[in-house]
């Protein structure tokens, strides 16, 4: 590591000024083309995360550890059965995606819907805050509207991502027949009403 950093310095010494500068500035370009790029896809699907990425295997086998997922969060849209959300619980830094198991809707027009994981045994009530049974619209970080795949050999204790058949990756819109074929079992829609 030492010997890379020498090598480093040494280019950067044997710049002029103008070159110096010159790569100051494309550094500065592209760091802040990637936040435009950001804000802009926070702007256009109303998500404060447009690309998340699945960190563990609770919704296997419909999303497997490290797929990237698009989200978008309208708020108009209602939240339906079978939906996968992407949600954030209070007192937890890290969002949590699972599929929307059951909903609420009382009569004055607040929803309230409870989630699991397709790889879970329980529903999410366990995770949410103490106290808490059931999850809002406001708790909501997005909505998964596609997610592209990153190929993974499988091995008895780890996936491990295959190098070999490059940086292939396949960019999959999810619809209900893909949501419905990714699900270990299909949910029967369930809406209580008070």
């Amino acid at each position: 590591m030492g010997m890379l950093d020498m090598d480093f310095l040494d280019d950067v010494r044997r710049m002029n000024k103008r070159q110096l500068y010159y790569q100051v500035l494309n550094f500065g370009m592209i760091v802040s083309s990637a936040l435009m790029i950001w804000k802009g896809l926070m702007v256009v699907t109303g998500s404060e995360s447009p690309i998340v990425v699945v960190l563990s295997g609770s919704m296997e086998p419909a999303f497997y550890r490290g797929d990237l997922l698009f989200l978008t969060n309208y708020r108009e849209e209602p939240i339906r059965v079978g939906e996968i959300v992407v949600f954030k619980i209070e007192g937890r830094e890290i969002p949590i995606v699972h599929r929307v198991l059951k909903i609420h809707e009382k009569e004055n027009g607040t929803v309230r819907f409870l989630t699991k994981g397709d790889n879970n045994s329980v529903d999410d009530r366990g995770l949410y805050a103490p106290g808490q049974l059931w999850l809002e619209k406001k708790e909501v970080v997005g909505r998964a509207r596609g997610f592209s795949e990153i190929p993974i050999k499988k091995t008895k204790k780890r996936h491990i991502v295959n190098v070999r058949r490059g940086c292939n990756m396949w960019v999959n819109v999810i619809t209900p027949t893909s949501r419905q074929r990714n699900a270990e079992a299909t949910l029967i829609p369930t809406v209580a009403r008070t």
